[in-house]
């Protein structure tokens, strides 16, 4: 569909491989509003995390149709932004035009996104995407592989991009075989066996950067570089009241005040 001059269209993006809906929490702007490219304009919930909506383009609020505390699918119309000239007429009509966001056989995208591997009796959640040099993204304390949603499909342009559930964390089998980062860097050369995966590329980020260094120092020869993304393990200092926060946090709302 294209739009009218000066019309854009605020629509419900896609975070990550497998989502299909995001649900309107709150929106931070009103009917009427003039914002500029990059304004919040709305909280979403998925899944998997809260995430603002941005404005891609300078204008007016002229219509916001999606309601906070409704589904919406990805691609559905949440807001209409326009230039101050657009008549309400032009706007109306772009609103009861607007085509509904394709259905999707249920499932298909997710089965396509995730896959398991069984390594040392442990079934362990990855995804695998994109061709090229291997880099594997290893998550935080607490995390998952959708940790790494925004950065998948654009590394797996230059790359073979792999993510996986830690033991203990996301859909992985919640044993740990050894919690210290030398056993579970060891058993992550394990998983990579698994996976036919030489040499790679290491990012960890917290948690996953104290294995990651484990890792290039347990087999530096399959080491072919490391990215550390304020990594654990370079001292000794650990931000304890985050740790119990994050722990004893029951919602996502809540996990928004320990961050």
């Amino acid at each position: 569909m294209s739009e009218p001059d000066g019309v854009v269209p605020i629509v419900m993006p896609k975070w990550g491989l497998s989502m299909k809906e995001g649900l309107i929490m709150e929106w931070f702007v009103s009917e009427g509003d003039t914002v500029a490219v990059g304004d919040e304009l709305a909280e979403v919930e998925t899944d998997k995390i809260n995430g603002e909506v941005e404005a891609t383009s300078a204008g007016v609020i002229r219509r916001i149709v999606a309601e906070p505390g409704t589904k919406y699918r990805v691609q559905a119309l949440l807001a209409v932004l326009v230039d101050p000239s657009v008549e309400d007429a032009v706007i109306d009509e772009f609103i009861a035009t607007f085509p509904e966001p394709p259905e999707e056989v249920e499932g298909e995208e997710a089965e396509s996104a995730y896959d398991t591997v069984t390594v040392e009796g442990l079934q362990l959640r990855y995804s695998q995407v994109g061709e090229g040099s291997p880099v594997l993204l290893l998550h935080g304390f607490g995390g998952d592989l959708d940790n790494w949603l925004f950065n998948i499909g654009a590394l797996a342009e230059h790359a073979s991009v792999v993510a996986v559930d830690l033991p203990g964390h996301g859909e992985s089998s919640l044993t740990v075989p050894d919690p210290s980062a030398e056993g579970l860097a060891r058993f992550m050369w394990r998983v990579l066996d698994e996976l036919g995966v030489d040499d790679v590329t290491l990012v960890g980020h917290s948690m996953g950067g104290a294995i990651a260094s484990a890792m290039a120092v347990e087999q530096p020869d399959r080491a072919r570089s490391l990215a550390l993304i304020a990594s654990a393990g370079l001292g000794s200092e650990i931000n304890q009241d985050y740790i119990d926060g994050f722990v004893a946090a029951r919602s996502k709302r809540e996990m928004k005040d320990v961050a």
